[in-house]
């Protein structure tokens, strides 16, 4: 099933665990492997983890062989730069497509662009979390005084709109948690916007990133974060459901906001 992609697109490609996780599906998945992630999806303790790895792994391989079809889903080589983020490292490519993988629950998210760095999160909205004492902890001043003056009911869904872009956005910089999450922030002025302000000793501009978000059901929030090389490009975000490993259904991913910079 091939795919192609433009310059100025982005694709999403959705999982449910629960569709990939029978004998047939992880022995496909574990097939695809190299022999040391073979191992490493050995060494989980759980059962849960261990599937969550091997279709995770799987599906990656699964994804970027759909763009490049004289490359079997088993022959892609991967590294991580010095931060853990990953990229291919195949030597027939001259230029490898960007992606990035996030999970949460029972979902799997696989971002995919062309040449440009991208960061994908997903979050399950759960309130176990002590959101008020993480929010302080890492966010902004400006996110965190916001924050608490909403209304309790309203807390929950702006602490998950917050986490999962910041989440984005270290991820599409390639340095996760080396950029302290207070360092930037966002705001909402609505209409269906967003915005991000950056702390001087970053050295960011505005300008350059895209952002998207996500209500996935309504249990899960999600984000997408570029740099864009031309600020002025306008990128379409194309969301697919891949329902199994040969069927590919409509998602019932809804945007909530987005901001396009430039």
């Amino acid at each position: 099933m091939a795919h192609s992609l433009t310059a100025e697109e982005i694709h999403i490609w959705m999982l449910d665990l629960n569709n990939f996780t029978d004998s047939a599906s992880l022995k496909f998945c574990n097939a695809l492997l190299s022999p040391d992630e073979q191992q490493q999806a050995q060494r989980f303790y759980f059962d849960r983890h261990r599937r969550r790895f091997l279709v995770t792994r799987g599906a990656i391989r699964w994804v970027l062989s759909c763009y490049y079809e004289n490359i079997n889903p088993a022959d892609w080589r991967f590294a991580k730069n010095s931060y853990g983020k990953p990229y291919t490292v195949n030597p027939a490519l001259p230029e490898s497509p960007e992606f990035n993988i996030s999970h949460s629950g029972e979902r799997i998210v696989i971002g995919v662009v062309g040449s440009t760095g991208i960061g994908i999160d997903i979050e399950a909205i759960s309130r176990r979390r002590e959101i008020i004492k993480i929010a302080r902890r890492y966010f902004s001043s400006s996110e965190y005084g916001e924050l608490c003056n909403l209304a309790p009911d309203e807390q929950l869904g702006r602490f998950f709109d917050l986490w999962t872009l910041k989440e984005a956005y270290i991820k599409a910089c390639g340095k996760g948690l080396a950029i302290p999450l207070g360092q930037f922030g966002f705001s909402f002025p609505g209409n269906h916007r967003l915005n991000i302000n950056f702390d001087p000793v970053l050295e960011d501009d505005s300008a350059h990133w895209k952002f998207w978000q996500y209500d996935d059901a309504e249990s899960y929030r999600l984000a997408l974060a570029i740099k864009a090389t031309r600020p002025a490009a306008r990128f379409k975000v194309v969301v697919r459901e891949l329902a199994s490993w040969s069927e590919t259904i409509n998602s019932n991913i809804s945007l909530i906001r987005s901001c396009q910079g430039g």
